[in-house]
This record gives C-alpha cells, sequence and structure tokens, in this order.
C-alpha cells in the first residue's frame, strides 16, 4: 500500500490513514521491518508466483484491513502464502499444492523467523491457527511447499529454481536472495580482513560473512585468520600468547582494530538483513573455546543464523556435546576438492552445508537430492578469475543455479559482474 502526503500551506494531508509524516514513518518499527517481507518473497520463484484468494477455504471477512486473509501461490503449486492479519485460525485448500506432501512454516513479518509446524497430505482441507492470541497486529503468513521441491527456510538462501534452466550456462543473473554470496574474511579483497569494517561491507550487501576465530591469552574469542598478528596487524606475536586488551592496541588495517566474537554478534544482531547468516571457522578445538562460542550464540540469539565451519563430523558432535547450548549449533564443513572429506559431509546428518572448491561442482546432484536438506557452497572465486576467466570461475558460472553460494573475497564485484552480464 502507497501513501501520499502532502503539504499545504504548513499542514499535511494523508491518504490511507497515515498518521504521522512520511519522514518519520521511515524510521517506524513497520519500515524496518520491510526487508523481511522482501526476504520473503525473494526465497520462493518470484516469476510463477500469482494471487489465488480461492486457495482460502475459510470465508475471507470484510471488515477491514485488520481481518484481511491474502492469499498467494505458484502457478505450478510448488508453494504457497497465506498472509492474516490478526492471527484467527484460517483454512486452505491442500489439493491446489502440487505432490503428496506439504511442508508448512509460520513465518513472522517482524523479525524475518521462520518456524515448521509439521507436513501434511496435500488433500482436502487443512486449519492452521496462527501462534500467539487473535488481534489486531497479531500477523503471520503461513507458507507451505511442496516437499519434493526442496525449498531452504522461508527467508533464507534462494530458491532452487529462480525460473531459469538448471543447464544454464552462467551468463545469466546471479541468484538475488540474501546470503549467496559468502565474504569470505569478510570479503578481504575489498576491506581490511576480518574486521567489523569489512564485515559491515558485506552485510550492507546482503552477503554471509565468513570469519577466523582464535582464543587470546585471556580465552576471549576474537576475529584474524593467521595464528600470529604479524601478516594482519602492525604488530607480531602469536594469538593465544597475547590478552585482548594488547590485541585491541594493533591496527588491522584502515584504523581497524580486530573485534572479538562479541563485536561481531553485535554488529551482526543490528545490521544483518534476514537470509544472511555467518560462518565460523575456528581455530582450537577445546571445550573453552566451544563453552565460550556457545555462551555468545546464546546472548544474542543467533544459533540459528550461524554455522560453525569444522574438519570433520567428530569435531561437530564435540561441539553438539557441550552442555547449556551446544545442541542448538548448527555445522558447516570445509571440504577442500577431496571427495572422501565430501562423502564424510555428505553421509553425516550432523553436517548441513558442505564447503568445496570448484572441482566439487560434479557433486552438486548429489547434493541437491539429498535427505535431509544440505548446501553446496563453492569458492574460493575472487575478482582475478572472473578477469583471467580461470577454470575456477568457468566451473562456478556453467553452474550458478546448481549450488546454493560462491564463496569470495570480493564479494561486491562478483555481484555486480553476473549481475550485469548479458
Amino acid at each position: 500500500m502507497t501513501i501520499l502526503v502532502t503539504k499545504r500551506s504548513g499542514k499535511y494531508d494523508s491518504r490511507g490513514g497515515a498518521k504521522i509524516h512520511w519522514e518519520k514513518a521511515l524510521n517506524a518499527p513497520g519500515a524496518q521491518q520491510m526487508k523481511h517481507v522482501r526476504s520473503l518473497m525473494e526465497s520462493r520463484p518470484l516469476l510463477v508466483r500469482k494471487p489465488d484468494q480461492s486457495f482460502l477455504a475459510s470465508k475471507v471477512e470484510s471488515g477491514g484491513r485488520n481481518t484481511r486473509l491474502q492469499a498467494t501461490r505458484a502457478r505450478d503449486g510448488s508453494y504457497a502464502f497465506v498472509y492474516s492479519t490478526n492471527g484467527r485460525t484460517f483454512s486452505v485448500k491442500m489439493d491446489k499444492l502440487s505432490g503428496s506432501q506439504a511442508k508448512a512454516w509460520w513465518y513472522d513479518p517482524r523479525t524475518g523467523k521462520a518456524t515448521p509446524i509439521g507436513t501434511f497430505p496435500t488433500s482436502g482441507k487443512k486449519s492452521f491457527d496462527p501462534p500467539g492470541h487473535p488481534g489486531d497486529d497479531n500477523d503471520w503468513v503461513l507458507v507451505l511447499d511442496d516437499t519434493s521441491m526442496n525449498f531452504a527456510a522461508p527467508g533464507y538462501g534462494p530458491s532452487r529454481d529462480s525460473g531459469g534452466d538448471d543447464n544454464d550456462n552462467g551468463s545469466g543473473s546471479l541468484p538475488s536472495q540474501p546470503g549467496y554470496l559468502m565474504a569470505h574474511r569478510g570479503g578481504a579483497g575489498e576491506a581490511p580482513e576480518n574486521t567489523l569494517l569489512a564485515f559491515s561491507k558485506a552485510l550492507s550487501l546482503g552477503a554471509t560473512i565468513e570469519m577466523d576465530v582464535y582464543l587470546t591469552k585471556d580465552k576471549h574469542i576474537v576475529a584474524i585468520h593467521d595464528d600470529t598478528v604479524d601478516r594482519t596487524t602492525n604488530g607480531s606475536g602469536k594469538v593465544n600468547k597475547m590478552t585482548l586488551a594488547e590485541i585491541k592496541k594493533l591496527d588491522a588495517g584502515q584504523g581497524e582494530k580486530i573485534p572479538t566474537i562479541d563485536d561481531i554478534f553485535y554488529l551482526f544482531s543490528q545490521q544483518a538483513p534476514s537470509g544472511t547468516a555467518m560462518v565460523l571457522d575456528i581455530h582450537g578445538e577445546n571445550s573453552i573455546m566451544y563453552d565460550t562460542l556457545i555462551r555468545a550464540l546464546k546472548k544474542y540469539n543467533l544459533f540459528d543464523r550461524t554455522f560453525v565451519e569444522v574438519s570433520g563430523p567428530q569435531q561437530a558432535k564435540a561441539m553438539r556435546a557441550r552442555p547449556n547450548g551446544g545442541r542448538q549449533v548448527h555445522f558447516a564443513m570445509w571440504v577442500s576438492n577431496r571427495v572422501s572429506e565430501f562423502n564424510k559431509a555428505l553421509n553425516a546428518d550432523i553436517i548441513e552445508r558442505i564447503h568445496a572448491r570448484p572441482q566439487l561442482i560434479e557433486k552438486a546432484d548429489q547434493v541437491r537430492k539429498h535427505r535431509p536438506p544440505k548446501k553446496l557452497i563453492l569458492g574460493t572465486v575472487n575478482k582475478i578469475d572472473i578477469q583471467k576467466n580461470t577454470e575456477r570461475w568457468k566451473l562456478v558460472k556453467d553452474a550458478l543455479n546448481k549450488i546454493d553460494g560462491i564463496n569470495t573475497n570480493d564479494p561486491e564485484y562478483i555481484f555486480s559482474h553476473i549481475k550485469n552480464t548479458k
């Protein structure tokens, strides 16, 4: 809905029930929440969606904006959305969906969080009761997905089919959903690596951020790739032999400091678009690292938006076994171009994301067909790969619609290049 506000002789006339001037409205909670709506819309194929009130089995009330139900559905029946403004129970016609089973989710437009609520037969009518108590502004979106489509959670990650052909040669467009690009070390080619500046730039682009973390001498988690500060700062020494106070005195480039995990989690909680995530490559397989990280994830409520990158399933199981939150941690695994490591990651249910070199693109179909679902991210692919048309770039550009993401030091360049390539 568009609200027009016009100034006449120092007074403002509103249309559509506006109560405040549009400049103030830009900072209202609803305005800030529109990013969650966009993330939801972009997480399913856009070009096949149509309005479809006939999907509703409930009577649609005409009592105004706070009693409205609005349904939209893919033409092929692969998914549907129903928006409820007031949280009242409603029913839908399940036989308008494709496949034999549909996975159902509640999507919260205030926070962008998707909560699975079960899998149901695509036959007859089915009632759904939104969370909370019925009332004004208790709005929710019901998302129903054909289970055979293997869609990601609503609002997260690219849809498996954005309307293009799986054999697309990659000269079309990069899937535009948040999180498709993974900014390696925050985007080390475009800002000082593993710094708040790098992470902030990457998040403003809608990229997932990847980082390396170590423990300091006094057991704080900091983001840095090497086990020493020599290469990336104006200091020298091993990270685990230095206190946080000593590390914070160093310049990590352009006046940036080495950030703590609290610094990063706070930035992410304030700035990250819905659909983006964090990947933490942890250096140090010990209980202090695990417990410190779990406490931070719990403090900022970021379990569902963070993946800990491990060297193998056993490391993931060790962290998952930690008390006070270990069971809530999600895991990715770096397999390089080793088929044996790829097979370990594919066959371990605890691993949800597989990070690999482009040479393993031949394994994409295995990942897509796997149950439970997993994601395949290839990289690193950087600016120089495009400029020199390297083999790794050729492998990736021929498979943009078969993978779930690209790991890169140059997220802004990669995004711009592919988006603008005809």
